[in-house]
């Protein structure tokens, strides 16, 4: 989070989403187990509501690190926290996931590289976890790489 609030609350972010990408759809954010929210999502939940915005629910362990009961409670009869995995697209995403992945791959090595062409002084650490994707920032084709 580089600002003050989460890019999922932010209506600059969501008005690129909406308007300049045209996207209208709900969108899913992981703000909840990435720790962007700081508790002070119950007072938000309005902007959420606007944004047409749904927080993903983890295993129980890891929300309720987040958020109290009661906050978690109150998100989920306001409809914002769901599970993770009631949307139906949602689950047609992780079907396909294995194919969509080196395309997705591909194009963070591509941002990346437009990215430091604009400014080499910055660089966006990518922090999923996930190897693949680390290498695909650095430009490694992951397809000439032995398995994990």
């Amino acid at each position: 989070m580089l600002a003050a609030i989460p890019a999922s609350l932010s209506t600059t972010v969501v008005k690129f989403i909406r308007n300049t990408i045209g996207f209208k759809g709900t969108l899913v954010s992981d703000d909840i187990c990435m720790g962007a929210l700081h508790g002070e999502i119950v007072n938000k939940y309005p902007e959420y509501l606007e944004a047409n915005l749904i927080l993903e629910k983890y295993p129980k362990t890891v929300t309720t690190d987040m958020l109290s009961n009661e906050d978690l409670q109150k998100l989920t009869d306001y409809g914002i926290v769901k599970d993770r995995y009631d949307n139906i697209g949602l689950k047609n995403f992780l079907a396909r996931f294995p194919e969509l992945k080196a395309e997705f791959i591909k194009s963070l090595a591509k941002i990346a590289k437009q990215i430091i062409t604009i400014d080499n002084n910055y660089i966006a650490l990518h922090c999923s976890g996930d190897i693949d994707e680390m290498k695909g920032i650095c430009g490694i084709d992951i397809t000439t790489l032995p398995a994990n």
